[in-house]
């Protein structure tokens, strides 16, 4: 078993499958949740998460700079992770706006990456197999 242990695959809902995943996979999953879930939706953890979907739809020339800073520090609150970079990228279509964070974080085993792409409506999250 990894050392960051292990969890049923979730980013917006529960696997219907209860797939285990563990490791780096199951850490960038436990961070895109974290940023997908408003400050105080779950009812046992007031401290847990901060929606970065606020910030989709804002044309404020400071939006990508205080969405990643708030992405970074919502990822550092999990113990797991020593640190957390990001940088962000808003895009306009005929069908919304979509907020692509490009994240990096630092376990004890060192840095690795993965993209977390957020719309209106879902999130994505893009991690290359070498690196979990």
């Amino acid at each position: 078993m990894s050392h960051l242990g292990s969890d049923f695959s979730c980013l917006e809902d529960l696997d219907a499958n209860l797939t285990p995943v563990e490791g780096r996979f199951a850490l960038a999953q436990a961070s895109g949740r974290r940023l997908i879930t408003p400050t105080g939706g779950l009812f046992y953890a007031s401290d847990y998460g901060d929606d970065v979907r606020r910030y989709l739809n804002s044309q404020a020339p400071s939006t990508p700079l205080r969405a990643a800073a708030t992405a970074e520090g919502e990822c550092e609150k999990d113990e797991r992770v020593n640190r957390c970079d990001v940088t962000t990228t808003q895009t306009s279509t005929a069908a919304g706006d979509m907020l692509s964070l490009q994240v990096s974080l630092t376990d004890d085993d060192g840095p690795f990456d993965f993209t977390l792409n957020i719309d209106g409506l879902s999130a994505e999250l893009l991690i290359e197999a070498g690196e979990v």
